[in-house]
């Protein structure tokens, strides 16, 4: 009750061709529609836009999570700055967080002949919270903190900058006591 959810998912529908020219490929299970001008390092679905959550909700977007696989690339930082902006000045004062589950570090690939995209970077979502100031937690789902410090340690400071916290975690068991917790 008087609960807002909105869900995204990044870097699962379109990955980068290894082979010159450079193009966009399409994950070879995903039947969805996509934008023809949409890249993998902008790979990013609002699956639920944030607004009040109700029973019938969850029952239509747990689906759409379990058809979500991990390809091509990761837009973490995108898909913050986009969570950012989807609050409005009238939730103010409700309880809000943004709340990352990745197995990784942000990534976002652009080859030199993609002209108009830029990286969103760590710096763009602390701007962005400048104006929404929400909590982003981020829950690293099999992240080994000496396999991938540079990550972890990004994760950390901006998790810290925006009064969420990061946490590496080992399985779903760990995610489930991390969310609890948050929620």
């Amino acid at each position: 009750r008087n609960v807002r959810v909105g869900v995204r998912a990044f870097g699962h529908r379109l990955g980068w061709s290894v082979d010159e020219p450079v193009q966009p490929l399409t994950r070879p299970d995903f039947t969805g529609m996509l934008d023809p001008d949409l890249t993998p390092s902008q790979d990013v679905e609002s699956i639920l836009m944030l607004n009040d959550f109700q029973l019938a909700d969850a029952q239509t977007v747990v689906p759409k999570i379990g058809e979500v696989k991990p390809w091509g690339q990761s837009p973490l930082y995108l898909s913050v700055l986009q969570s950012l902006e989807e609050f409005s000045t009238a939730d103010a004062r409700a309880d809000r967080h943004v709340i990352v589950i990745t197995d990784g570090a942000n990534y976002q690939f652009i080859p030199p002949t993609i002209a108009g995209i830029q990286k969103t970077t760590d710096n763009d979502v602390r701007q962005a919270w400048g104006s929404r100031q929400t909590p982003v937690h981020i829950l690293g789902l099999g992240m080994d903190r000496s396999q991938q410090p540079e990550a972890v340690g990004e994760f950390t400071r901006l998790c810290a900058d925006t009064g969420g916290r990061f946490q590496a975690l080992t399985g779903s068991t760990d995610l489930a006591r991390a969310l609890r917790e948050l929620l």
